[in-house]
């Protein structure tokens, strides 16, 4: 399937309440159209002019999702990833650059960004890139959601143990007094 921006919307809706996504990058005209772009598809769009903004932003909010410039003032794309990865390692990135550094690009991969997207910006590849960013979101929060459900299965198991165990003593201590 082809993503575009208009079936983008398709399973954006899905993701209302979760998708949460950061925006960093140093040029404020491309700051501001990626967030013209994006705004009507994500419950919250935070955006950062630096990479240390970024990192603020991030450690104080639940984000998602990652679309990050490599050349940026106080911290560069790479430091970013690195720092944001040390704490979340399901976050999805998208990395944008204007330069074709693929020693660069290599230790990106290497740290674990998801998508590349080249300067000048191809809004129906970012779409696509957004698109398969949420339906991995979607998949991460359905795990957590099934891995709650083990965990509270296994709990009732344990009760339920705890309960036969009980029923069983009180079975003894009541044939007891029958005896007497």
């Amino acid at each position: 399937m082809t993503a575009t921006i208009e079936n983008f919307n398709d399973i954006s809706h899905l993701l209302r309440k979760n998708a949460n996504l950061l925006i960093a990058e140093d040029n404020k005209d491309i700051r501001e159209q990626l967030h013209r772009s994006v705004d009507k598809f994500f419950p919250n769009v935070f955006v950062a002019s630096d990479g240390q903004e970024a990192l603020e932003i991030f450690l104080k909010e639940d984000i998602n999702i990652l679309l990050t410039d490599i050349n940026m003032p106080r911290m560069n794309g790479v430091e970013l990833v690195e720092n944001i990865l040390s704490v979340n390692e399901d976050i999805f990135i998208i990395v944008l650059s204007a330069h074709n550094n693929s020693d660069m690009l290599i230790e990106l991969i290497n740290l674990g960004v998801n998508n590349f997207l080249p300067k000048p910006i191809d809004m129906a590849m970012m779409a696509k890139f957004f698109y398969n960013a949420c339906l991995q979101l979607k998949s991460t929060l359905k795990l957590k959601d099934d891995t709650l459900t083990l965990e509270e299965l296994e709990k009732l198991e344990e009760l339920q143990i705890l309960l036969e165990d009980e029923l069983i003593d009180y079975s003894r201590i009541d044939s007891l007094g029958s005896v007497q």
